[in-house]
């Protein structure tokens, strides 16, 4: 299958975003505001495990992982963010930092999504 340049510069774009934001988030909640309860390693996997897990379909080209899994995935980043960015006043600058990469690699994704829509059938007329 033959991609074009678009595609992969989708592809790099959303790929580069969701490591923005996992690096973000590693600052945010390992070297900011470490935790207090609860292992770092913990933390780390909770963080890393789900945007790991989109990496290589993203690179691969798979449009089902780039335009529906990331998307989902991401809202739950922009839901954290938001969340934090409201109820925590002391982590707003890093929340509104992981809401704005994931509103951005949310709408990348939905792009990525939009050119790999399939047509749709048309119903056979069938008097």
């Amino acid at each position: 299958m033959k991609t074009s340049r678009t595609d992969r510069g989708l592809r790099t774009a959303i790929g580069l975003q969701l490591l923005l934001l996992g690096v973000a988030l590693m600052l945010w909640q390992l070297w900011a505001s470490p935790p207090q309860v609860v292992p770092a390693g913990v933390i780390a996997t909770l963080i890393i495990v789900p945007l790991a897990g989109l990496l290589p379909g993203i690179i691969l080209g798979w449009p089902r992982v780039g335009g529906v899994w990331a998307p989902l995935m991401l809202l739950f980043y922009f839901t954290w963010g938001m969340t934090e960015t409201v109820a925590n006043a002391d982590e707003r600058n890093w929340a509104i930092v992981v809401t704005l990469l994931s509103i951005s690699a949310f709408s990348t994704a939905l792009f990525y999504a939009a050119r790999h829509r399939r047509p749709r059938r048309q119903l056979s007329d069938s008097r």
